[in-house]
């Protein structure tokens, strides 16, 4: 979904056309809930849960640096 999204950002920078904006809204949409659902499922193992959790802010924080250049670009 993650390489959907910037793929999808990435035509949009370049075209201005927001079709191209489907993916990235798809996985916005997307991404934490199933992160969430992939920790639940671990359950309290914590050494199988801390990689899970660092791959969700890790998520988080790639879809705002797409949102951030998506942002500046509709200016």
């Amino acid at each position: 979904a993650l390489l959907n999204a910037e793929t999808g950002q990435r035509g949009y920078l370049v075209t201005s056309d927001n079709q191209y904006l489907a993916p990235y809204h798809n996985a916005y949409r997307s991404v934490d809930p199933a992160a969430v659902a992939l920790i639940a499922h671990l359950g309290d193992d914590a050494t199988l849960r801390a990689p899970a959790e660092r791959m969700r802010r890790l998520a988080a924080q790639k879809l705002g640096e797409l949102a951030s250049s998506i942002r500046t670009h509709t200016r």
